[in-house]
């Protein structure tokens, strides 16, 4: 599979202000609710002369072949979407995968469209310098919904007027796709400027605005890597952490896997456990435990994160087109809230050598006998001397999933 692509930058401009009665927002991300039930709808398209394949995609059970022709049988019942908010969710599909990193808080739910969308034209008549972009293409799929009996008031969630999210999952498209010069696997937005009324209901196709398109969905865990990267965009906004590779879901050039602490923690879904003296703690699993360590450096809004990735996860594990979570260990996140959005996120490598193009490797966790010492300094003039210079972290030894972690403030 290609991965994400450096270009991939989205141009936002904001023209609507979007609000959800469960999570008041007047303006800024989040632009969809982060509690209670939120319902979309989602359909599959394919180009007419879409015959790429390779062996995993081609896969009649796993995959999704181009000669098919038909919905992916992965997708199918409850596997991708589940139609009712339940306590719990069919294992690896999007209403699970929100379910859990929301811990119960979100109940991402839907209805996934019967049948296939095969495009009439090949792709070049929707793509360069024409009135036929990714918008017309967009449209003429919402027609042919609406002729095909859905009704789109069923996904006004806070029945503000607005159709809250439609989901167009591509099976393929070349790197080059509708505008010239862009490249991208999905974008955050349909591509049409004024709103399409259906069911009395507004459909915008603006950013933010009431869906995404992506491609690549190939099997399961590529649509949902692709889904939640776009999806990403409506819980943070344009823009990327640039830092922050396969350990999260906000990065524009990684595959993605669960969601990292600090998405997690700025949406709500977790509190970290604070540490401010020295300590042995026992760090279970994060992604089945939901549990998490920050340390503050003093005087500013800026911390470090800690989080033991196991890869116990059906999130982290990948299937035959991307392995597993390129890392098994401690990972260590210095977080700056304050600074520019793509650095608010940097994982400190065990090695040494995590880098903005980077998207994660074994070498990145720490391990039984690593240690680090990590500057507790504020950066900032004319404030008073932190009690502490730095903190040193050790990791003594793992237990099953556990890891043993030493925790010394050092004085000035």
């Amino acid at each position: 599979m290609i991965r994400y692509f450096n270009l991939f930058h989205l141009v936002i401009i904001i023209t609507t202000i979007f609000t959800c009665t469960l999570v008041a927002q007047n303006h800024g991300p989040p632009f969809i609710p982060t509690e209670g039930t939120f319902r979309v709808l989602a359909v599959f398209v394919q180009f007419q002369d879409d015959n790429w394949d390779a062996p995993c995609p081609s896969d009649s059970l796993n995959g999704w072949p181009a000669a098919k022709h038909a919905i992916p049988e992965w997708a199918l019942g409850d596997n991708m979407l589940s139609p009712e908010k339940s306590d719990r969710y069919k294992e690896g599909s999007l209403s699970d995968y929100y379910s859990v990193m929301s811990q119960g808080k979100l109940h991402f739910i839907g209805d996934l469209f019967p049948k296939l969308y095969l495009t009439p034209r090949p792709k070049s008549f929707y793509e360069g310098k024409n009135k036929r972009g990714r918008g017309y293409l967009s449209a003429q799929i919402i027609d042919w919904l609406d002729q095909n009996g859905v009704d789109f008031s069923r996904y006004d969630n806070d029945n503000d007027g607005d159709v809250d999210f439609i989901l167009f999952l591509y099976r393929h498209w070349k790197h080059e796709t509708f505008t010239p010069g862009e490249k991208y696997e999905g974008i955050s937005g349909l591509g049409f400027r004024k709103p399409i009324i259906k069911d009395d209901k507004k459909i915008l196709g603006r950013f933010p605005g009431s869906g995404t398109m992506q491609r690549g969905n190939y099997t399961k865990a590529t649509s949902r890597s692709i889904v939640t990267h776009e999806m990403s965009h409506y819980f943070f906004g344009g823009g990327h952490y640039a830092y922050i590779g396969e350990f999260g879901i906000h990065d524009g050039n990684a595959f993605c896997y669960a969601m990292s602490g600090y998405e997690r923690e700025k949406l709500g879904w977790i509190e970290p456990i604070e540490i401010s003296t020295n300590t042995t703690i026992s760090i279970p699993d994060a992604l089945t435990s939901h549990v998490y360590y920050k340390i503050r450096i003093p005087d500013t809004p800026n911390y470090y994160l800690l989080e033991n990735r196991q890869r116990n996860s059906v999130f982290e594990k990948g299937d035959c087109v991307e392995g597993a979570l390129p890392a098994q260990g401690l990972l260590i996140a210095k977080i700056q809230p304050g600074t520019s959005k793509r650095r608010q996120i940097t994982w400190i490598a065990a090695d040494g050598t995590f880098s903005v193009r980077d998207k994660g490797e074994a070498s990145d966790a720490f391990q039984p006998g690593d240690n680090i010492e990590l500057s507790m300094a504020s950066g900032k003039k004319r404030v008073p001397i932190a009690p502490h210079r730095s903190v040193h972290v050790r990791v003594r030894r793992q237990m099953q999933d556990r890891i043993i972690v030493n925790i010394i403030f050092k004085k000035n």
